[in-house]
């Protein structure tokens, strides 16, 4: 009998392109301040630096050339490789159509388009827009791997078998509520989803 295979939602900024390392790098050289990239999501910048400037980084940040120009999150390509042996991957994000464009010609560039079955955004043309959470019931997703707590919180995502908090390269002791895994690196993601070479 076959197995099932696995459906992945994987978001972009900050899981696979290092948005958070562009997003820290903007903070020093246009407001002197310390942030590290890991403290770049919406929820947590917002706190330190707040609202409007981060509204200001986020037209800079997601634009097409600091898109194309974002670096890999390390181990984020092979990481890709790894998961689409056992499942299907889908990119999952908060980007506008528009700016998901600007994501699928990084995703060409670095060679990883073909590890993903479809790229989707919670908005649509229109401006519509419904949650994370609803957009992995409607894809019947199975594991959401995300670095904003605020997503993998959302009632719809309880139903997931599995939430995985990545934080690439933090530093501090995470808190973070029942039923979510927490990780460093893509490599402790793998370990959490038991993918192994």
């Amino acid at each position: 009998m076959a197995t099932k295979k696995l459906k992945f939602g994987i978001d972009y900024d900050g899981i696979v392109a290092d948005t958070s390392a562009m997003k820290a790098k903007y903070i020093r050289d246009h407001r002197g301040q310390i942030v590290a990239p890991w403290q770049t999501d919406r929820a947590t910048c917002e706190e330190i630096i707040g609202k409007d400037n981060y509204k200001m980084l986020s037209e800079h940040v997601y634009s097409r050339p600091f898109t194309l120009g974002a670096p890999e999150v390390p181990g984020a390509i092979y990481s890709l490789y790894q998961i689409d042996q056992v499942g299907e991957i889908y990119l999952v994000t908060a980007r506008p159509p528009n700016r998901l464009n600007f994501a699928r010609e990084w995703l060409e560039k670095f060679k990883a388009i073909e590890y993903f079955k479809d790229l989707v955004s919670i908005k649509d043309d229109k401006g519509h827009e419904v949650s994370k959470g609803q957009l992995c019931q409607r894809l019947g997703l199975d594991i959401l791997i995300d670095d904003e707590l605020r997503y993998l919180t959302e009632p719809e995502c309880r139903d997931l078998n599995r939430r995985i908090l990545l934080k690439n390269g933090c530093t501090d002791k995470m808190r973070v509520p029942r039923g979510i895994e927490f990780a460093r690196n893509w490599k402790e993601a793998l370990d959490l989803l038991g993918i192994h070479d």
